[in-house]
């Protein structure tokens, strides 16, 4: 049975679907608050993370081209984040 925030089962109707007396619509995004650009970057450091543990297990230089794949894309995903702010 799926529960809501406050720990508690939905309520139900009498005929068994959920009572949506109480709920409300969110707002559809305006423009003032576009969606971020799409972007490689984390995909860049999910990889380099997983080359950094693989390096971990195998090699020192797959250790460090994971890390410097790892640094790299987060360096320049955060980057891309505070040109877009």
């Amino acid at each position: 049975m799926s529960h809501i925030a406050n720990g508690h089962p939905p309520e139900r109707s009498a005929d068994g679907s959920l009572d949506r007396s109480g709920w409300r619509r969110l707002a559809p995004p305006s423009e003032s608050d576009p969606a971020p650009a799409p972007t490689y970057w984390p995909a860049g450091a999910a990889l380099g993370t997983v080359v950094l543990l693989w390096g971990t297990l195998t090699s020192p230089v797959l250790l460090g081209v994971g890390g410097a794949l790892l640094a790299l894309s987060l360096v320049r995903w955060i980057g891309e984040m505070l040109h877009d702010a």
